[in-house]
């Protein structure tokens, strides 16, 4: 009996092992491309891989991909959250086509304001 308790403890010992998120990181690249090789285990409070994307009027300005807690994005950074390993890969794709679309929806209500 006190080797099946013996063993039912080490079980459940080996039942909480916890696996942590793994994201992406990088810092000051001016590229998705130049941010895919940098891994890191996210510990603590970290529960999400980031990538937050800063823009000026010519573009792409910068790119950072960490793990943390998901921020509010500012004036001209877009920031991105997933929560599987390896998640932020490819970037805030979704936020790159909204950007775009933003870009083309003021082009076109600016021919539309010269036109009149």
């Amino acid at each position: 009996m006190k080797a099946f308790l013996i063993s039912l403890v080490v079980v459940a010992l080996c039942l909480l092992t916890v696996h942590s998120l793994k994201c992406y990181t990088c810092k000051g690249e001016t590229s998705n491309s130049k941010c895919q090789t940098a891994t890191a285990e996210c510990v603590g409070a970290d529960d999400v891989c980031q990538t937050k994307l800063t823009y000026s009027e010519a573009g792409l300005t910068g790119v950072e991909k960490t793990c943390g807690a998901c921020a509010a994005p500012d004036k001209d950074i877009f920031i991105s959250c997933c929560k599987t390993d390896l998640c932020n890969k490819n970037g805030a794709t979704s936020v790159k086509i909204s950007y775009l679309a933003l870009v083309v929806s003021v082009g076109f209500i600016g021919t539309m304001l010269r036109a009149v």
